[in-house]
């Protein structure tokens, strides 16, 4: 992806200061014309913004970088530009021939600057950019305070007439969007008591409260429309879920009575109900509630893999748990029956979904005979940069295991370099090659890597 159009961060900083401290502005230029091109009588001022300074070629840069920036996934530094830029207001100068010089004497926003033609991006993309970004740098914060930041840039004159669920819809659950109708109520109400407060002089201010209302109000109808919608998917998938997991407890609790199992007709249908479920992406819809107790009995029941539905069950579980805090409480579930494998399934989601304290306990209290366990916990070391751990770990698996150590001593070697142990370095590969079952290619590589990048420290100097 190429996003060399988008200024430097510096860069982008002078320029709003330069446009806040009025360095650089439009300029405004008007004359009178008795008669229009087709010779009509007119009798009317015309007005035309000019660009001296290029400022609009400029934000055109910026929008569209930044708009590269959120498919590449940099949400946050997105949404940090974007915020600065759709805050701009603009001085506005006089040009040197206009034959007069009455702009309006409200700020000149980016709205304005889109009523005048003046940009080539589309409004609603950096509207939509600038709402997206913010929402996915942050949602993992609590959903009232982003609920009410977004709130707050949905009142910028660049969102006027932009409704949230065009570019949240399929982000978002419905608690976040009943969080973010609140925090709108909350400025309807705000905005009424201001209006309230002097009706009697019609001003911008007034005019420009008033506009804010009625944007208000369109986007709440907006957003109670989409939570109906939602509602009635949460009713159709928790009727769906509901009846299809209590026709599996019924396929299963028949299975209990065969005096051994072994491809019965229950079991296959098990698997096409899970299918069914996975493939029509409804049973999402349902209350995290239900979901969960469904969970919790895959658990309990450890897949119910002695019934032949492992991996149906497992299908299942991904499509039930839709959010990071949902498969992170299923992981808490697993841990909780504490049997083979469910408390490896629940390694697996810690590891995936960034709880590594919990997945570095798990492989602390599972460290065996395989070599496997004792690479995984030595990474999760090197990526703290705890190279006394790495060391410890790795000692302990060269005095356990037999197996093929290649990995093990590559990061024992890699730590003792950045420990600066001369002498560990050696020693570890001196030892590699001594040791049986070792893939002394890899080793040579990454021992030769060391040596030529000069990492931590110079071996050539030792």
């Amino acid at each position: 992806m190429d996003i060399r159009c988008l200024p430097e961060d510096k860069e982008i900083e002078d320029f709003c200061e330069q446009v806040t401290d009025g360095e650089i502005y439009l300029e405004y230029n008007t004359w009178y014309e008795e008669f229009d091109s087709f010779g009509s009588y007119k009798d009317d001022w015309e007005v035309e913004y000019l660009d001296p300074g290029g400022i609009m070629e400029y934000l055109d840069r910026i929008f569209d970088g930044c708009h590269d920036l959120i498919k590449i996934g940099s949400y946050r530094h997105a949404a940090d530009v974007l915020d600065r830029i759709c805050r701009l207001e603009f001085a506005i100068e006089e040009y040197e021939d206009s034959e007069d010089f009455d702009p309006d004497a409200n700020p000149f926003s980016l709205a304005d600057v889109y009523r005048h033609h003046l940009l080539y991006t589309d409004r609603d993309q950096v509207a939509g950019d600038l709402i997206y970004a913010c929402y996915m740098s942050r949602k993992d914060q609590g959903k009232e305070d982003v609920a009410e930041r977004i709130a707050d840039l949905l009142l910028l004159p660049v969102c006027k007439g932009f409704l949230p669920g065009d570019v949240l819809w399929n982000e978002v659950e419905s608690s976040f969007f009943r969080s973010l109708s609140m925090a709108l109520e909350k400025k309807s109400e705000n905005l009424a008591n201001l209006a309230e407060e002097d009706t009697s002089v019609y001003c911008f201010e007034t005019y420009s409260l008033k506009e804010q209302q009625e944007h208000l109000q369109k986007m709440l109808n907006h957003l109670q429309l989409l939570l109906k919608q939602e509602d009635d998917a949460e009713e159709t998938g928790k009727r769906l879920l509901s009846d299809a997991w209590a026709r599996i407890g019924d396929l299963l609790a028949s299975l209990r009575y065969e005096p051994y199992i072994d491809d019965q007709l229950q079991i296959s249908e098990i698997w096409e109900i899970c299918e069914t479920l996975i493939t029509e992406h409804k049973c999402q819809a349902a209350p995290w509630s239900l979901r969960k107790n469904i969970l919790s009995d895959i658990a309990e029941n450890e897949y119910y893999d002695y019934y032949g539905c492992y991996d149906p069950m497992k299908d299942l579980v991904r499509e039930l748990c839709v959010e990071k805090q949902e498969n992170l409480e299923f992981a808490d579930l697993l841990c909780q029956v504490n049997r083979g494998v469910c408390t490896k399934e629940a390694a697996a989601l810690y590891h995936e979904y960034g709880a590594e304290e919990k997945y570095m306990k798990y492989l602390q209290d599972n460290l065996g005979k395989t070599s496997q366990e004792y690479t995984d916990l030595m990474d999760c070391y090197e990526k703290r940069e705890d190279w006394d751990k790495v060391v410890e770990t790795g000692l302990i698996a060269l005095d356990k295991c037999k197996e093929d150590m290649t990995d093990i001593f590559i990061s024992l070697i890699r730590a003792a370099w950045n420990q600066g142990d001369t002498a560990g370095t050696e020693s570890y590969y001196a030892k590699a090659r001594r040791r049986r079952k070792i893939q002394m290619g890899k080793v040579d590589e990454a021992y030769n890597l060391l040596r030529e990048g000069g990492a931590v420290w110079d071996m050539s100097k030792g």
